[in-house]
């Protein structure tokens, strides 16, 4: 698997950062003249820098619960596509509002829903 595929895409980490995320991620994605290339985080980390979550990044920033106990986050892979939905417990059924899809990177569909649960004030960053 590449490592674009492994991260979320640089608009998503980018919107993350404006979001206020101040997680330590293993990579960052730098420009480099018109491209951006992804390399290890050193520690050197530059403001033009930004860092691009790994799936499991994002997984450990997502919270267990949302809103009331009855509520969880899932993430699946479903005819071909990776899922980020919230979950309600009793019921079993998603919230049709708040789930995200991605056909390429189960890290985009959990960066969308950071996203989400940031911008409607679920979460702090």
């Amino acid at each position: 698997m590449k490592l674009e595929q492994q991260v979320c895409s640089l608009e998503l980490a980018k919107k993350l950062k404006d979001l206020g995320v101040k997680y330590e991620s293993y990579f960052i994605s730098c420009p480099v003249g018109p491209y951006w290339i992804i390399e290890e985080n050193s520690g050197g980390f530059y403001d033009s820098c930004v860092p691009v979550f790994t799936s499991s990044e994002l997984g450990e920033m997502l919270p267990q619960k949302v809103g009331d106990n009855y509520h969880e986050i899932e993430t699946t892979k479903s005819c071909g596509k990776w899922i980020c939905r919230v979950i309600n417990v009793v019921s079993g059924k998603a919230d049709q509002y708040r789930t995200f899809w991605d056909e390429e990177s189960e890290a985009d569909a959990r960066a969308k829903m950071l996203c989400f649960l940031i911008e409607n004030d679920m979460m702090k960053p």
